[in-house]
């Protein structure tokens, strides 16, 4: 207001703006509308306020709904707020026909599948139609409400909650799920099994023995939880879509497209990765907190981050520089890209930008090929180490502690070198807001990989690819007796 109305106002508190908004809620809400005969209504009574809930209806003429967006909240108009104790279907149809007599015909509503809503709109004779969050939940519940080990699988996170809440394993509970809802919002369930399994494959055994006592059972569901997670992505880019640019032609097609990425190809020779959402490799996220921290350390004055394939790797290189690094190369490019061709990339921009130190993830999570970071040092014929678990760098030396087989190993390199990096490297840093806006202003050059003169072809061909066998579900046994006589006439391991 001082900048614009050259004034010289004391910088009000929060209690000022939030007086301010209530009165401008209420100017909104006691305006009068015009009379129509196309409202569509947006209606929900499950807003609790303090020890009662509240009516909330939002409308816009028909002819004002935008065609080529979803709606934006300004496109609403607040018609009634309205609290009681509960709202049953015939009071929220006595709000209704209330609300008619001040805006004129009512042409739809939108809303969930609340009974009372659902009664009111009956009575009143109004079209319902339900929000596209409401409406996936109802696919979703089709698809899981009767499949038994969705239901086992729920069933056991309802036990362990209940067994374990006071108990000292109380940290490994899984999220309450909702009772009436819980197939709009399947993520809670979906994130703790992909956290449980993760823990579960990477957790030293020696150290977490009885953690993982008490969770080796998710192991059983981990295809669900698997099939949950990518379920639970797909429905948020469907969600976006349609709530973004609305629904059409194009936005039909366009979730059509994005469904299509979770099936294999036709061919069945991989998964179509196009239009889906780029993040970055463990590995890789470790190999560039560990080039951050050298450079806070003084020994590195300049990270360059480097990532080879399609358009939206971009995004991956952003979260590199909002790490730390100081800018960063895209290698862009459509192709199947193997391990070999990636070395051959690396080299040349290695050849290029003249780096005393290149560090790399062990491996990549889609494929756990392993190999571009030792075929890099061969093309460079530069002196590796793998699998780095600590790296210190001093004296025109790197000095390496690896995870072997036996324990651990050190060893000396003479730089320039070669590094892949382990899980017990270190942790990554969260990436702070500031660091993300930062990042969109440091520089990011984008190649071809003929521009470096490499030959991207493939050396190897995929012949098939297929989803693993469903695992059946495991049983909970009374006794060792029990336990004995299934392996021996069921499993026939014995």
């Amino acid at each position: 207001m001082n900048l614009y109305f050259d004034c010289s106002l004391r910088t009000p508190s929060h209690a000022t703006i939030l007086l301010w908004v209530k009165k401008y809620g209420f100017f909104l809400l006691s305006k009068p509308v015009q009379k129509a005969d196309d409202w569509v209504l947006i209606i929900d009574e499950s807003v609790q306020f303090g020890q009662n809930k509240l009516l909330l209806v939002y409308g816009i003429r028909h002819s004002d709904i935008p065609i080529n967006r979803g709606l934006i909240f300004s496109d609403l108009t607040p018609l009634v707020l309205a609290s009681k104790s509960s709202w049953t279907g015939d009071l929220i149809a006595q709000e209704l026909e209330k609300l008619e007599e001040s805006i004129g015909t009512i042409k739809y509503a939108v809303a969930d599948q609340g009974n009372s809503i659902r009664k009111a709109l009956r009575i009143k004779e109004i079209f319902h139609v339900y929000d596209i969050t409401h409406c996936i939940s109802i696919i979703v519940e089709r698809v899981y409400k009767s499949d038994p080990e969705f239901i086992e699988y729920t069933k056991k996170l309802a036990h362990l909650r209940g067994a374990q809440a006071l108990g000292k394993n109380s940290h490994l509970l899984p999220p309450a799920q909702r009772a009436n809802s819980r197939f709009m919002n399947l993520r809670p369930i979906a994130d703790w099994g992909m956290s449980v399994l993760h823990f579960l494959e990477q957790a030293p055994q020696a150290y977490y023995q009885e953690e993982q006592n008490h969770l080796n059972w998710v192991l059983g569901h981990q295809y669900l939880i698997r099939e949950l997670n990518l379920l639970n992505q797909f429905i948020n880019a469907v969600q976006l879509i349609l709530k973004t640019n609305g629904l059409s032609e194009t936005s039909l097609k366009d979730c059509e497209k994005l469904l299509s990425q979770s099936k294999n190809r036709e061919t069945q020779t991989g998964v179509d990765i196009a239009n889906v959402k780029m993040s970055m490799n463990p590995f890789d996220e470790i190999a560039v907190e560990e080039a951050v921290r050298l450079k806070e350390a003084g020994v590195v004055t300049e990270i360059v981050a480097v990532s080879c394939g399609v358009t939206q790797c971009q995004e991956t290189l952003r979260t590199a520089m909002a790490i730390g690094a100081d800018r960063a190369i895209l290698v862009e490019s459509d192709a199947d890209l193997q391990p070999l061709a990636v070395a051959k990339i690396l080299k040349a921009l290695v050849d290029k930008e003249a780096p005393s130190l290149i560090i790399l993830g062990k491996q990549a999570i889609d494929d756990d090929s392993n190999q571009t970071g030792q075929m890099l040092a061969a093309l460079l014929n530069r002196p590796q180490a793998t699998f780095a678990s600590k790296v210190q760098v001093a004296n025109g030396q790197v000095s390496v502690t690896r995870e072997v087989d036996g324990g651990l190993e050190t060893i000396a390199l003479q730089l320039p070198a070669v590094i892949t990096t382990d899980l017990r490297l270190n942790e990554p840093r969260y990436v702070t807001l500031p660091n993300i806006m930062k990042a969109k202003k440091k520089q990011l050059d984008t190649v071809k990989p003929e521009d470096l003169g490499v030959d991207v072809s493939p050396r190897l061909k995929t012949i098939q690819v297929n989803e693993p066998p469903k695992r059946s579900a495991g049983v909970m046994v009374p006794d060792v007796k029990t336990l004995v006589e299934k392996l021996k006439k069921e499993a026939k391991v014995i």
